[in-house]
């Protein structure tokens, strides 16, 4: 699809809209290298059962108007009313065509998903909100969060595995992590690895993640 830009974010041409039909997502709008990215639950709100993996969806707005709300929303919780298209680079899973984006109205607990990308960010919850948190190798441990009168853990984590393109002891596969915000404060919820592939250590950077998560009233 040919693309203009349109302050900061891709804006398809008029009439390159397509017949799909439309659906909705929910989850985070980040900026993305001058342009603005889907990131959250790969399947849209209709589907019910989905892959546990965390999409990072390049954002194309069909409309002015749907530019101009998906720039507004950019850091928070977003939905997104448009159908998905194919991946136009290997850094994105796929293209998401929005034409509507709005804030979620409050109707209950909010589940926000979080994975590398979103190393040493701050994650903004309230009471009774969840996190999940999904590593990407299964040599993650999770360690207890800091605070957990202010987020605690729901049960162990799980591992996934996963076919590995490269030999046995690669670690392919996910670590996911669930928990609950408590009541308003500040706490992180960490984890940490030594290997990052067989008998591979891993270096510094790679060997701890984190997020801060603020609960507020």
């Amino acid at each position: 699809m040919a693309a203009l830009v349109m302050g900061g974010m891709a804006m398809a041409p008029a009439g390159a809209a397509t017949v799909a039909q439309n659906q909705t997502w929910l989850g985070q709008i980040q900026p993305d290298g001058g342009r603005y990215a889907y990131v959250g639950r790969a399947c849209p709100e209709q589907t019910q059962i989905c892959y546990d993996i965390v999409a990072h969806y390049r954002i194309v707005a069909l409309n002015p108007a749907a530019a101009r709300a998906v720039r507004r929303l950019a850091g928070g919780q977003a939905r997104l009313h448009g159908h998905l298209g194919p991946g136009q680079d290997p850094q994105h899973n796929g293209t998401l065509l929005v034409t509507k984006a709005e804030r979620p109205k409050p109707n209950g607990p909010k589940t926000v998903v979080v994975d590398e990308t979103s190393n040493g960010q701050t994650v903004t919850l309230a009471p009774g909100d969840h996190l999940q948190a999904v590593l990407h190798s299964t040599y993650w441990t999770f360690d207890p969060p800091s605070d957990p009168t202010v987020i605690s853990a729901d049960g162990a984590p799980a591992y996934t595995g996963a076919k590995c393109p490269g030999p046995p002891g690669s670690g392919c596969g996910t670590a996911t992590a669930r928990y609950t915000a408590r009541r308003a404060g500040s706490a992180t919820v960490s984890a940490g690895r030594t290997t990052c592939g067989e008998a591979m250590r891993c270096t510094p950077a790679q060997s701890r993640w984190g997020v801060k998560v603020r609960v507020a009233p």
